[in-house]
This record gives structure tokens, C-alpha cells and sequence, in this order.
């Protein structure tokens, strides 16, 4: 199967929050994982820790939790993982030469009230998640349009959510037969779904989406996480 590389800027660490609560400490000798420091390796694109945790206290910050939180649940940090592997498969996946730059800024704008209310120091990671996503969704319209229309769909009749909901399949699909290594305090993943670590797991695929039901990000971060998810 041929594979894109993903781009280096779609790699970066996210810096890290100031003040940050490490989670509680494992001998890392003591169970297997992708390394020191590494949330999860998708094949080669890595996820570290600290991208993860700043994440998820985002996420708790957009979630309308009172400040002085210095730690997101292992739930949030399970779903922030989830939202960032999907970005690394989706990357994996689109044609981002195909991706409309002004489709991407417009996307970007809709976050721009939500954008205000994060505090200064996990800005940053604002930007750069929103920026990503912003990218991969739109990417993954184009993708389904394409799918699509190869199936012999007429391309007057693709809308955008139905293009979406394609390139949501084919993001699932490649998210299961994609190798990913997690760090065990995490939990596991299936298709690129983070959560509790069982033998008895199931998670339904179609969870990806919860990141939008449309080709634009959601208009606050924060509505990505289930209420019973939030911090």
C-alpha cells in the first residue's frame, strides 16, 4: 500500500503547559509502550506525552471548567489521543495539495470567538490543533468526493456531508489496518480509538466522529468531547 509521509510541520511537538501535573508515575521498565515520552507511535509518526496533556487540558478548557485545573482526566487525555491519531491518519491519507487554503482559513476563523476564552499559555496549541484539523477534515472531503465519484457517482449529486461521511470511511478503514503503538497508561486503541485498556474492548468505529459531522471544525473545540468526557 502506498503511503504519504506526513509532513513534517504536522509532527511538531506542541509546547508544553507551564505548571503541567505529571500523571501519576510508571517504571517505565515495568510495561512495554513506543518509549519515553511517546503517547503513541502510528507507524512511525510519533505522539508525544506532552502534545497529549496539553491537549487535553485544552480540551478541559473549552469544556467550560473553572480555572485552576491542572490536570485533564484520563478520559479527556484518552480523547485528545484519539483526536491527534486521527489527524496523523488522516495526513496519511489526503492529497494536501488538493486542500483549498482559503477553505482552511475560513475554517480556522469560525475559532476565533473560542479562540479569546483559552488561556495564554495553551494558545499555542490552539492554533496548531485547530490549524491541523482544519486541514484534515477539509482534506477528507475532497478525499470522499473523489472516492466517489471513481464509484461512478454522478458529481452533481455528492454534497458536502455525504463526501465527508466517504472520507470518514476510508479514514476508519485505514485507521484499522494501520499499526499503533500506545503508551499502556493510555489504555488501548482500536481503529485509532483510545480507551480502556480490556480484552473485552469494543469500541465502535464510528466514534471518529466526533470530530464534526461537517467538513468545518466544530465552532468551539470543546464541543468535541462527550458531556461525559468533559473535565
Amino acid at each position: 500500500m502506498n503511503r504519504r509521509s506526513v509532513p513534517a510541520r504536522h509532527r511538531r511537538r506542541l509546547p508544553a503547559v507551564a505548571g503541567l501535573t505529571a500523571i501519576a508515575v510508571t517504571s517505565l521498565t515495568a510495561c512495554s509502550g513506543p518509549g519515553p515520552g511517546v503517547a503513541a507511535d502510528v507507524e512511525g509518526t510519533q505522539i508525544s506525552t506532552s502534545e497529549v496533556d496539553d491537549f487535553a487540558l485544552l480540551l478541559c478548557s473549552l469544556g467550560g471548567v473553572p480555572g485552576g485545573e491542572e490536570a485533564a482526566t484520563k478520559s479527556a487525555r484518552q480523547q485528545a489521543l484519539t483526536l491527534l491519531i486521527g489527524n496523523v491518519v488522516a495526513f496519511d491519507l489526503i492529497d494536501e495539495d488538493a486542500v483549498d487554503p482559503a477553505a482552511v482559513e475560513q475554517a480556522v476563523a469560525q475559532n476565533a470567538q473560542a479562540r479569546e476564552t483559552v488561556p495564554e499559555d495553551e494558545v499555542a496549541t490552539f492554533d496548531a490543533f485547530v490549524d491541523d484539523f482544519s486541514r484534515a477534515q477539509i482534506g477528507l472531503v475532497e478525499l470522499g468526493r473523489e472516492s466517489l465519484e471513481e464509484q461512478g457517482q454522478n458529481p452533481t449529486e455528492i454534497t458536502e456531508d455525504v463526501a465527508f461521511a466517504e472520507g470518514q470511511r476510508l479514514r476508519q478503514e485505514r485507521a484499522a489496518e494501520t499499526d499503533i503503538e500506545l503508551d499502556p497508561r493510555f489504555g488501548s486503541a482500536t481503529a485509532g480509538v483510545v480507551g480502556p485498556s480490556s480484552e473485552q474492548l469494543s469500541v465502535p468505529v464510528s466514534d471518529l466522529a466526533v470530530e464534526g459531522s461537517s467538513a468545518e471544525p466544530s465552532a468551539t473545540l470543546g464541543g468535541l468531547l462527550p458531556a461525559s468526557q468533559k473535565c
